[in-house]
């Protein structure tokens, strides 16, 4: 469902924003997803924000105008791969590694560079270019893994109140990343799930949401602030609040993680403790 709508500022006068959402995979391929929007001016959050600057924020990430057609090159190591957005302007990356690349480590970074855009103001001699480069991280599970964790994020991680409407939007829209409440003790329970019992090996985890997309900054930022560890966020395309779980999508989020990570004998952990 496309919740976001034209602004009324001309599109040629707005700048683009390329947003790539962390993406995941394992030596043979990467995947990642990403969308390209509008910037209208949300600022940075802060813990002292009152609750009408988190309200206008929200707003603004609701009203952002999606950029179709928009040509984005992703660099990851000696591999390029050039890919359009689509009509709600997100953009989807698969890459295959043939044979299998070597890595160390579990995060690696990827480039993601706009290179062109519908409205995009002619460029001179004299003018700086108009591509936005912007870096982001991939998770490739490292082979000694002992198991991967796929969690839920709503009243699991972040309080949300999904089964109170009202608590729900005001905990949307009246608080921002820093004044988001977690439940007591996730960060370190979470930490130890992803330490694990063999010393020097993460396990990874990944995040799965009804949520729609446009709240990826604010999950992702509240992680950070909170001190829960990373992992990709799996989000959806519902309206503007969703009221009850959809668990064809959740399922179907799951059951593509354990194909695609059985090839590496990495079993799963599903944590969801919305229902308790």
């Amino acid at each position: 469902m496309q919740v976001l709508r034209p602004l009324s500022q001309p599109r040629e006068t707005m700048k683009p924003l390329v947003m790539p959402y962390l993406g995941y995979g394992t030596p043979s391929e990467i995947y990642m997803k990403g969308r390209v929007l509008t910037d209208n001016g949300i600022t940075a959050a802060q813990d002292t924000d009152p609750f009408y600057v988190n309200v206008r924020n929200m707003y603004k990430r609701y009203i952002r105008e999606a950029i179709p057609n928009a040509l984005v090159r992703a660099r990851f190591g000696d591999v390029q791969h050039e890919m359009l957005t689509d009509t709600n302007g997100y953009f989807n990356l698969h890459l295959s590694f043939n044979p299998p690349h070597q890595f160390q480590g579990d995060w690696f970074d990827i480039a993601l560079e706009l290179i062109r855009y519908p409205g995009q103001p002619p460029s001179t001699d004299t003018e700086p270019s108009e591509s936005t480069v912007i870096t982001q991280k991939i998770l490739i599970p490292c082979a000694d893994a002992q198991y991967g964790v796929i969690s839920d994020i709503d009243d699991t991680v972040m309080r949300t109140d999904i089964l109170n409407v009202f608590r729900m939007i005001g905990n949307t829209f009246f608080y921002n990343a820093l004044t988001r409440l977690p439940f007591k003790g996730v960060a370190a329970f979470y930490d130890a799930l992803r330490a694990g019992t063999v010393p020097n090996v993460t396990n990874p985890i990944f995040y799965v949401s009804n949520s729609n997309w446009v709240l990826y900054d604010v999950i992702a930022d509240f992680f950070v602030a909170r001190g829960i560890p990373s992992g990709p966020l799996f989000l959806s395309d519902t309206g503007v609040l969703h009221t009850a779980s959809n668990h064809n999508y959740k399922l179907g989020v799951i059951q593509r993680l354990l194909d695609i990570y059985a090839k590496q004998g990495l079993s799963a952990l599903v944590a969801d403790l919305s229902k308790y």
